[in-house]
Parts: C-alpha cells; sequence; structure tokens
C-alpha cells in the first residue's frame, strides 16, 4: 500500500479559496477515517496557512513536474477547473490512481475517476452516479453552526452579508455598496478576503460615519456570519452552497460570462437570485432585488427554505468513502 492519499490544491490569489476548502474538507473527512493525507501546492500559495492550520503537511511541487514531489502516493485528489490531463498522466505512470473533482475538461478522460459536486447537475445513478447534490461539499463548521443558530426571522433591519471570495480580484463588492449605499432599513457585514486587493476604496465607505457597514478581513469561519444574516451578495462558487445549506439566499453576481448557464439553472431552482455577470449588472437592480427582501417577508421566507432544498451538504463523507475504498484496494475500482 503506498504511503499517502495526496491533494493537489489550487487556490489563493485570484483562483479562491473554493477548491482549497473543498478539498481540505474532504481530507479532514479521510482523517476522521485514519487514511493518510498530504497536501501539494505550485509556487507561491497564501492557501497554505488553512492547510497548517488543520493539521496537515505539505510541499510545494514545480510546475509540470508534480509526480516529483516528495512520497509516494497511492490517491491524487484534484479539485481544479484546469486541464490538467499531463498532470494525471504523470501521477498514473508513477503507479498511482486519480480523482478529479469538478472538472469538466478532458482530463475527466484521463483521470480514474471523476466527480461533480453540484447541485445543478442530475444525481440520478442512470445518468451519472458521481455528479449531484449528493456530493456538495459543505464544512463541518456549517453544521455545528445550523444546529446552534437561533430560529431566523425576517426584521428590520435586513441583515445583508457581503462575500466575494479570497480576493475579488474584479471588486464586486464596490460595485454592492455603491449600489445599497442610501438604502433604509438594511445593515451589511462586508467580508474581504485574505487577497483582496482594493482596500483603498473601502475607505470612504469606513470614515463617513454612515453606520450601517461593518467591515470584517480574512474570516477564517464564515457559518456564524452567515447564521446571522438573512440575505447575502456573493459570486458564484462553493459559498453558494454554504449560504443555501445555511438557509441564506444567495443574490449572484459572477465574474464570468460563461457562468450564464449555471446561473439560469439556479434561477429556475428558485433558491436565491442570479443577476448575471457584474460588468452587466445595474445599481438599480441590486438595490432593487434587496429591498424586495427588506418589504417582502413571505417571499424572504420563500426562497429561504427553497435554498436549504439544494444540498444536504454530507458530501465530503461519500466523497472521502471512495476515496479510501480507492486506497485500500490498491487503486483498483
Amino acid at each position: 500500500m503506498s504511503e499517502y492519499i495526496k491533494f493537489l490544491a489550487k487556490g489563493g490569489g485570484a483562483t479562491g479559496i473554493g477548491h482549497v476548502m473543498r478539498s481540505l474538507n474532504v481530507a479532514r473527512a479521510l482523517k476522521e477515517m485514519d487514511m493518510p493525507v498530504y497536501f501539494l501546492f505550485d509556487g507561491e500559495n497564501s492557501a497554505t496557512g488553512l492547510v497548517e492550520e488543520n493539521g496537515f503537511s505539505w510541499s510545494r511541487y514545480k510546475t509540470g513536474r508534480p509526480a516529483l514531489a516528495e512520497g509516494p502516493a497511492g490517491v491524487v485528489v484534484m479539485d481544479t477547473g484546469d486541464d490538467v490531463s499531463e498532470y494525471v498522466k504523470s501521477f498514473k505512470k508513477k503507479g498511482s490512481k486519480v480523482l478529479l473533482i469538478d472538472n469538466t475538461t478532458k482530463a475527466s478522460g484521463v483521470a480514474d475517476l471523476s466527480i461533480t459536486p453540484s447541485a445543478l447537475m442530475a444525481d440520478a445513478p442512470g445518468k451519472d452516479p458521481y455528479a449531484g447534490s449528493k456530493f456538495v461539499i459543505v464544512g463541518e463548521n456549517f453544521f455545528h453552526a445550523q444546529k446552534t443558530m437561533r430560529p431566523r426571522v425576517h426584521s428590520l433591519p435586513l441583515e445583508i452579508l457581503v462575500t466575494m471570495g479570497w480576493c475579488d480580484a474584479k471588486n464586486i463588492t464596490l460595485k454592492v455598496l455603491k449600489a445599497l449605499y442610501d438604502m433604509e432599513d438594511i445593515h451589511m457585514t462586508v467580508v474581504l478576503g485574505p487577497d483582496y486587493p482594493f482596500m483603498k476604496t473601502m475607505e470612504p465607505f469606513k470614515e463617513d460615519g454612515w453606520g450601517k457597514i461593518t467591515f470584517r478581513h480574512g474570516v477564517k469561519d464564515m457559518a456564524p456570519l452567515m447564521a446571522a444574516s438573512h440575505i447575502a451578495f456573493t459570486a458564484l462558487g462553493t459559498t453558494v452552497y454554504e449560504l443555501a445549506f445555511m438557509g441564506v439566499p444567495p443574490i449572484i453576481l459572477s465574474n464570468y460570462l460563461e457562468d450564464e448557464k449555471d446561473l439560469n439553472t439556479l434561477k429556475s431552482m428558485k433558491a436565491g437570485v442570479s443577476l448575471g455577470f457584474h460588468q452587466s449588472v445595474t445599481d438599480w437592480e441590486i438595490q432593487s432585488t434587496a429591498r424586495r427582501f427588506v418589504e417582502d417577508a413571505g417571499y424572504w421566507r420563500d426562497v429561504s427554505e427553497q435554498a436549504r432544498l439544494l444540498t444536504d451538504g454530507k458530501g465530503a463523507w461519500r466523497i472521502a468513502s471512495i476515496i479510501a475504498e480507492l486506497y485500500k484496494r490498491g487503486g483498483s475500482r
């Protein structure tokens, strides 16, 4: 049996932290199963601290040569949307089995197994037994927060969470703040990620004494903030599922034009509000969306309840169980 289950984690900077957080949640589940876990990072990466805080070892590899990183691997897990076909081939040549998470490139045809954790895909066994909402990953901290939170009721001021990720390279945060600045009956909690590069653009909101914005920087556990919020403005990514799990309607402004299909699917589920590509969204659309939640308690309750139906959040354990079986069998399925 080989020494490690290795996670090739892409994250930090403009990439955000979603891939790393999902990998960490699966890694924690594997650790509870007494499985040996190790992380690999390519070059400079601001997410390595999270791995250390969770008690996992890691090392860096040279781009294009991941299989030469220290130590053998029985199973390699990659959570990335990039085409990592050459990496997959390199690891397999060394005798490892490779499992991909959330990858629709040609690499999925080279890997031994590909799992798509998305509530936007059908998960019926006859279609794809390794895709769907049952694989959506939500951290244990959200389960704890959900169990201990007080029942949420519609009240004013409406608590609005603004969280656009680890970096928010498009500065969508500023767009949302400008649009909601003059609204009554709201309070905003604005979370700025560790790699957020536009701190100066926030200064006018911090200094004017408006009193309706609370800024938080580098938050390590988002669960308590979500538990205290009525709605949230966010980008398309894992945060959408965390919010939904907590019953917080997500209002989504996407970073990329190619997100349109996923946004339309979410819109059809009525589990939040999909405003579209951030550059095309107007201040009026942002404010009118928030205003409806302020003024219509029934609408807020309906969307909140629908959001909860997106996932049970137990994907980490399901994926970890698949990985553990691959490892125990020496990679055979």
